[in-house]
């Protein structure tokens, strides 16, 4: 028997464009009890909660307001906003992977995830004929427009680090830990194909 059938309590972590998280349990109090101890990051926009039971449960529901208990029905799907969505990480890791597939088309390459990008594979992107695509999300990036200075540049990239650094984060879940992390490193990433092209 599929050891998930014999589980009927499953809880969904969706998360629009990049798929959704299942996470099967055998009773309501082990769901809730996962669920308090792992709030969804900040990319989860909806929780599913399905009881494929043949009763109603009277639980409280992690991130409602008050203690005041909810009826999950039996045979029932339950669909709750995620307190800790934000539609700005959300965007901004949409932007990210719109960046790799696109480093990915231009070059057949992943993209590296580095303090210190590799120039030469910086280089296969601006030579593939598309160089002001990739220029314009860095400008984007930083807030800066065409003309920009090596000291506008930098007192940008100094702002973009500071409101994005990990430690900002580091006392909430880890989806913002993560994110803040691969912001950083695709801040630098920018930051050196923009300073490279003032040299």
């Amino acid at each position: 028997m599929n050891s998930d059938r014999a589980k009927p309590w499953k809880i969904i972590h969706r998360k629009r464009e990049f798929g959704q998280d299942e996470f099967h349990f055998a009773s309501c109090e082990e769901a809730i009890a996962w669920w308090r101890q792992n709030p969804p990051g900040p990319l989860v926009e909806e929780i599913y909660f399905y009881n494929f039971t043949h009763w109603n449960v009277s639980t409280p529901i992690p991130g409602r307001t008050g203690n005041a208990a909810f009826i999950v029905c039996g045979g029932m799907t339950h669909v709750f906003r995620n307190p800790h969505y934000d539609p700005q990480a959300y965007r901004e890791a949409v932007e990210e992977k719109e960046w790799e597939e696109l480093y990915y088309r231009k070059t057949g390459k992943e993209w590296q995830h580095s303090e210190e990008p590799d120039r030469e594979k910086q280089s296969s992107v601006n030579e593939s004929g598309d160089n002001s695509l990739d220029r314009e999300t860095c400008l984007k990036m930083f807030e800066l427009q065409p003309g920009f200075t090596k000291k506008n540049l930098r007192e940008a990239y100094l702002r973009a680090v500071k409101m994005n650094h990990p430690d900002k984060v580091a006392s909430l879940a880890e989806d913002f830990k993560q994110l803040a992390e691969r912001k950083t490193k695709r801040i630098n990433q920018a930051y050196e194909l923009l300073d490279g092209s003032l040299k």
